[in-house]
């Protein structure tokens, strides 16, 4: 038993954390603060990304009206340690490249978890948007 108990104490103090980002609209910034970011579609679905490791992602994937401000939402989640393999708020993710990996949701992501909230007028989204990814 102490064995055990040693173990899951090793775990938790070795936690890390990941950066994700989702973007999304103005309109829908206030719910996503007061109720963290849902799935609407439900948590199923291993194939609707929601978040990406990379803000270019996330930015791309926001919905915006011309002379609107695009939001994209820093999360900070904690992810596995050396007993844990995966993370139990994400699919495993889709790898588009060394730097940029998508994440579909299997359970919300508290608002707790916001780390930062960037606003991005409509200029600079069409900027990104005509990067692509």
């Amino acid at each position: 038993m102490e064995e055990i108990r040693k173990i899951i104490q090793e775990a938790f103090a070795e936690e890390k954390f990941i950066k994700v980002f989702h973007g999304t609209s103005i309109e829908n910034l206030e719910s996503i603060e007061i109720e963290g970011l849902k799935n609407e579609r439900g948590y199923g679905d291993s194939q609707w990304y929601m978040v990406s490791t990379d803000f270019q992602s996330a930015i791309f994937h926001a919905k915006i009206d011309e002379g609107s401000e695009a939001v994209v939402i820093e999360f900070k989640v904690s992810v596995t340690n050396k007993h844990w393999d995966g993370n139990p708020q994400f699919w495993p993710p889709y790898e588009r490249s060394e730097t940029s990996k998508w994440y579909a949701l299997k359970e919300p992501i508290s608002k707790n978890n916001i780390e930062n909230i960037y606003k991005v007028p409509y200029e600079e989204f069409i900027k990104y948007k005509n990067k692509g990814l």
